[in-house]
């Protein structure tokens, strides 16, 4: 199967869902910057950050921002997998079930009643990093 833009090999575990959230990214305490999500699912997530300082293989830490513009209170490792000029692609790095348990139930927050069972519900937990 072909990536997003159409060469290479699709990697993906799980289905990404359009999912647009606010998200602070940290780099070795300093604040790369608030971001908003394009699509998301429990291996990683597209973030819309044009002329950001993120590189394949950097690790940094993710906050996400539940609505209205309160604070998860759950910092995520991720690690940068792909450059794009409009963001970058982020896969979940060094988690555990407590980390991904909370971002399932942000995700299910987020979306959908119907859609949200269907999608995210049926998906098996998968760790690893």
């Amino acid at each position: 199967m072909a990536d997003m833009n159409g060469s290479g090999t699709e990697r993906r575990i799980f289905v990404r869902m359009r999912i647009g959230l606010e998200v602070n990214i940290r780099m070795k305490d300093s604040m790369i910057g608030r971001f908003r999500t394009r699509d998301l699912d429990l291996g990683g997530l597209f973030v819309e950050a044009r002329e950001v300082e993120l590189y394949p293989n950097d690790v940094a830490d993710l906050e996400f921002f539940e609505a209205g513009g309160r604070s998860g209170g759950r910092m995520f490792r991720v690690k940068v997998v792909r450059h794009a000029s409009d963001g970058v692609g982020l896969t979940f790095h060094e988690h555990d079930e407590d980390s991904l348990g909370a971002l399932r139930d942000l995700m299910l927050a987020a979306m959908p009643a119907a859609d949200a069972y269907a999608t995210i519900a049926a998906e098996p937990m998968r760790f690893g990093s």
